[in-house]
């Protein structure tokens, strides 16, 4: 059988699975956005009612969780606390 690695694509959105799940389990109301004509993102609702924005991407060769422009607006994929760093940003 030949395996084929996952697309950037693919991996792009195994992570964004990963992380809106562990942000659920955090207890945050998230969604996945999917549009065909934006970049894929995790939605995190704030208690302003707007959503924090965050996206998986590779930086430096290393995949991170990015949600703003800053240098700290950002945590590594695979990181135990990331969802923990986003939830908090979130709020």
């Amino acid at each position: 059988m030949n395996v084929t690695a996952p697309s950037e694509a693919q991996q792009q959105y195994l992570h964004l699975t990963r992380l809106a799940w562990g942000l659920r389990m955090l207890g945050a109301d998230v969604v996945l956005d999917l549009a065909p004509t934006a970049e894929p993102v995790v939605a995190v609702r704030r208690a302003a009612g707007d959503r924090l924005r965050v996206t998986a991407m590779i930086r430096s060769g290393r995949w991170m969780y990015v949600w703003g422009r800053g240098r700290t607006q950002c945590a590594g994929v695979g990181e135990d606390d990331a969802a923990r760093v986003i939830r908090k940003a979130a709020r």
